[in-house]
């Protein structure tokens, strides 16, 4: 893998910045109960949404817990799967193990119909991703598709610094979305993945308001769309220059900066 830093750092270094005043704020046995109660709160609202992207109709209401939707039991599953899947891949979460079968379990529990007999649930048939008139990878590329995607988040991982960190995030979130390897799920799989690896990274989750979603949707097939013009898996042939791709990876740790500003009260 060519070790290519597509995310900012001037943003990488304001994330630093936040959390070393974070840091400072340890003076008493509360902070860090404060610092895991709005963490958990923001993740609560990153499952909520990543479930709105693919559900923009449907009305979300945490505090009525539904009772005004007459689908509100639907909604309740599609969130409590989400919730599941999320909490278990944190659990299970280890940078030198992340493999296909890591992420394909994660997709079992969003998906759980997608898995009837419990075995492989990558697609057979070719995708069309839904408004964007763009083909994803083909079915008899999938696997080894998604074993180089895991070999290079292991190795952005093992670095261990916030930048690889930011990095790995936005890389598993955007290859994902280009391998499209299930035959659902995959956008909800992809966002819990990267808050997933931001977790076990001491990092806020990204939180996509379902409102966002063109936008989100532009940020994401931008990225694609410049990652198939120039050289695909040969990152030699980057240009020197800025493209859709590293706005990608810069939306994201944007996100985690704004995360970071409700976690301190900005």
């Amino acid at each position: 893998m060519v070790n290519q830093i597509l995310v900012d750092r001037i943003i990488v270094n304001e994330i630093g910045n936040k959390l070393i005043a974070l840091r400072e704020r340890k003076g008493s046995i509360f902070y860090s109960l404060l610092r895991s109660n709005s963490r958990d709160a923001l993740e609560r609202e990153a499952i909520l949404h990543s479930y709105k992207i693919e559900n923009p109709g449907e009305p979300i209401d945490e505090a009525t817990k539904f009772k005004c939707h007459p689908s509100r039991r639907a909604i309740k599953k599609g969130v409590k799967s989400l919730s599941d899947a999320f909490n278990w891949g944190v659990k299970n979460f280890d940078p030198k193990k992340f493999n296909k079968t890591y992420v394909e379990e994660i997709a079992k529990r969003i998906n759980p119909k997608g898995y009837p007999d419990g075995g492989r649930g990558y697609r057979t048939e070719r995708a069309m991703v839904k408004g964007v008139n763009e083909e994803r990878v083909m079915p008899s590329d999938i696997s080894w598709e998604m074993d180089l995607y895991c070999e290079n988040i292991s190795e952005m991982l093992e670095k261990g610094t916030l930048i690889m960190a930011l990095e790995a995030a936005a890389y598993a979130h955007l290859h994902l979305a280009r391998i499209h390897p299930f035959e659902d799920g995959n956008g909800r799989t992809t966002r819990a993945l990267q808050n997933i690896i931001l977790d076990r990274n001491n990092l806020p989750p990204v939180i996509i308001f379902g409102g966002e979603r063109y936008e989100y949707y532009a940020h994401l097939q931008g990225a694609i769309d410049d990652w198939n013009a120039y050289g695909k898996h040969d990152k030699s042939q980057r240009p020197n220059t800025p493209t859709r791709e590293n706005d990608f990876y810069n939306f994201m740790a944007g996100r985690v900066s704004s995360s970071l500003d409700r976690i301190i009260g900005k």
